[in-house]
């Protein structure tokens, strides 16, 4: 029977849930639109997914933007999010926005439930009284706020930048506090507006040719892309990883059949979905995984725990790839290496600080702590207080001890060498991994020094891998189809520092208490306001961004803001393009997609225009309908180059040409069904080539499928198979 504590932690963990998914539904009705002209991120093709596995009868579902091909991309993600749609019967186009509000609220409550754990665990082994109820509420709610809701520092920097414009200070004046305080002033009285806030570039492209998204940000811009799926998984995989560590130190002892079953299938299904969900993830949390068992062993059986931890840790990984063989057999990346960072796109230490402020100062004032006051070091420099370097040989006993202080010289030699090594990187010029390795070397000392305790070294070892990122994405990356640009070093600073964020995080929610403790007296109250600043400032974003992303709508649309349809922006709004004379209105297009959703059953092939979607608004009707198109976007980062180029060239001719034979021709070779002729197909393909579906239909080689003033779909006879 379930304690009074245990009841009250359940009905909490669920209450933060609930109230974390009405947060975010609350703010998708107020924005629920899946494009938006000049910020509309990756939605069309996220939608495109989640419609193209909710309608395929096989797996790998079959490719939305490239038809008669599957989609060669880690989609798990919106495999999990069509299941959900399919359970509440939720259409995708409202799915897709009850798919982000679950996935905010599970990182809140999964973050939550990973620092009251650790906490509870730190708390019980190190402290007299054992643990406390309330102070593990703390460490959960603060993990659960440092991942999900804070931003990073350019909030700040934002706001400055509007001060000092209010002010009225003429430009190239210093800046300086009268500057910020007149402008306040001027704000307060009403004589100058605090001006626009950015809530996307400013915050998100703080590195130069980086992307630098934080948790925050992703669950607020809504792409519903795979880095933003796999964070409550990745905080579910550490979750595990920290039993899998207690399991190692007990399978000799109490661990039962049951238990340990039931541990490695939650391990093998969590972990391995993290390569199907995001690639990126799977070597960072099965590392992770893979050191908590090893040292679980290692602390508690020494080598016979060690080899039995190795050879369970190679099975883990054997059955993590066979649960998920079918998309490992059909996944195929496309670009594959690692590349060295040259010194030009090395990170610079101002944007660099403005994204970890925060994060960064508690996780290293953690790191601090550890170095300074726990044993052995602190027996060291007690030891050394006392007599001095002199005396402290002579008066040392044999064995144990002095073992010890040597293993303390050692790592103090270690760390001399960690901070030499810095001092190369930063003459070098790379100036943040100067900064990183000697704090990579320092985590590194205190990671075996947990005592044999697994949330010690859990702690320890998220802090650990947190500063290797920091540093290995200053050393090399992954090499993609950015890899001859600027932007080289975009998808790796982007994919990985979301895992340093989630990690550190977690390390910051679990240690703030203590530190605010130990920083209470003297002058380590210093200690407190600098934090507390780095929290408010943290803060800015999570105040003001929601507000302007709510309002980031069509200009002039009066969509309604009750209802989670994404689609329903299309009945009002309009835009221009390819200038500012041609206006898109796109009721015309949601009137022809609302019918193929009605009278198309199963997925024959539509051809529609082969344009991007970040500006123009193209492949709409395959992205709502998940019908198949010929060819989309991004697809030369998911097959080869030629196959898609050929494509291309072929929607433009079949559009183009003025020959209905040429055009038959095609068509039957791909398998055409349906020809969509929109407003964006009269923009960018000739008149005449178009003018030949009319001549089709007076021949009756074709069909008016369907009509309205600015929208034709034409059937083609079907095929024979």
């Amino acid at each position: 029977m379930a304690t009074r504590h245990g009841r009250r932690r359940i009905l909490l963990a669920e209450a933060l849930f609930t109230v974390a998914l009405a947060l975010f539904v609350g703010i998708r009705v107020l924005n629920p639109d899946l494009w938006q002209p000049w910020f509309g991120g990756e939605k069309m093709m996220e939608i495109a997914f989640l419609n193209a596995v909710s309608k395929s009868g096989y797996m790998p579902p079959y490719d939305p933007y490239f038809a008669g091909g599957y989609i060669n991309y880690y989609y798990y993600g919106q495999f999990l999010a069509s299941l959900l749609g399919k359970l509440s019967g939720a259409r995708p186009e409202v799915g897709f926005n009850l798919s982000v509000a679950t996935v905010f609220a599970l990182t809140v409550s999964h973050a939550y439930g990973l620092g009251h754990e650790l906490t509870r665990r730190l708390r019980a082994r190190s402290d007299a009284v054992g643990a406390t109820e309330r102070a593990c509420v703390r460490g959960g709610l603060l993990s659960a706020l440092f991942v999900a809701l804070i931003g990073n520092l350019t909030g700040v920097t934002q706001l400055f930048d509007r001060l000092a414009s209010a002010s009225g200070a003429a430009a190239g004046t210093p800046l300086g506090v009268a500057i910020y305080w007149q402008g306040l002033i001027n704000v307060v009285s009403g004589r100058a507006s605090l001006g626009g806030f950015d809530y996307w570039y400013s915050a998100t492209r703080v590195i130069p040719y980086t992307i630098n998204e934080f948790p925050f940000f992703s669950f607020l811009f809504a792409d519903l892309h795979p880095h933003m799926i796999a964070i409550p998984f990745t905080i579910l995989a550490l979750a595990i990883s920290l039993e899998v560590g207690r399991w190692a130190a007990r399978s000799g002892g109490d661990a039962s059949r049951r238990h340990t079953l039931a541990l490695w299938v939650c391990a093998v299904i969590c972990l391995g979905a993290l390569g199907i969900i995001n690639t990126w993830d799977l070597p960072t949390f099965w590392g992770i995984l893979g050191a908590c068992l090893l040292y679980g062993g290692w602390s508690h059986q020494g080598k016979r725990g060690l080899a039995r931890s190795l050879a369970m840790l190679l099975l883990f990984a054997l059955a993590s790839v066979l649960a998920y063989a079918p998309f490992y057999g059909h996944y195929r990346a496309q670009y594959v290496g690692l590349g060295w960072v040259p010194l030009e796109s090395t990170s610079p230490l101002g944007p660099f600080a403005a994204i970890w402020g925060l994060l960064g100062f508690v996780a290293l004032s953690q790191l601090l702590v550890w170095l300074l006051s726990e044993w052995p070091w602190g027996r060291l420099l007690r030891a050394v207080e006392r007599r001095g370097w002199g005396r402290l040989w002579r008066h040392l006993p044999e064995g144990v001890l002095r073992r010890n202080v040597i293993a303390a010289m050692a790592g103090l030699l270690i760390c001399l060498l960690g901070l030499a090594l810095g001092a190369v990187a930063v003459s070098s010029g790379r100036v943040v991994l100067g900064m990183a390795l000697p704090l990579l070397v320092a985590a590194g000392v205190v990671l075996p020094c947990a005592g044999g305790n697994e949330a010690r070294f859990l702690r320890r070892l998220m802090l650990f891998v947190g500063l290797g990122i920091w540093a290995g994405v200053e050393i090399i990356y992954m090499r993609d189809w950015l890899a001859d640009m600027d932007w080289r070093r975009m998808n790796t600073v982007f994919k990985f520092y979301t895992q340093a964020w989630v990690l550190l995080a977690i390390v910051g929610g679990v240690s703030l208490p203590a530190l605010w403790r130990r920083a209470g007296r003297g002058y380590l109250v210093a200690w407190r306001g600098v934090c507390a600043l780095l929290l408010i400032g943290s803060l800015v974003y999570t105040i003001e961004a929601p507000m302007v992303r709510v309002n980031e709508r069509f200009v002039g649309a009066n969509a309604s803001r009750g209802t989670l349809d994404g689609t329903a922006y299309m009945q009002v709004a309009s835009y221009a393009w390819p200038d500012a004379e041609s206006h898109i209105q796109l009721r015309y297009d949601r009137e022809a997609i609302a019918w193929l959703w009605q009278n198309v059953e199963g997925t024959p092939i539509l051809l529609e225009a082969s344009l991007g979607y970040y500006r123009e608004g193209g492949l709409r009707v395959a992205s709502y309908t998940g019908l198949p198109t010929l060819v989309g976007m991004h697809e030369r980062e998911q097959r080869p180059a030629d196959q898609v180029a050929g494509r291309e060239t072929d929607v433009a001719r079949m559009y183009n040409t003025t020959d209905i034979s040429v055009f038959e021709s095609k068509a039957s070779e791909y398998g055409i069904r349906y020809v969509y002729v929109g407003q964006l197909e009269r923009a960018v393909y000739a008149d005449q080539g178009l003018e030949k579906f009319e001549q089709m239909v007076a021949l009756g080689r074709a069909t008016r499928a369907y009509s309205n003033a600015k929208t034709v779909i034409y059937e083609l006879p079907a095929v024979d198979a």
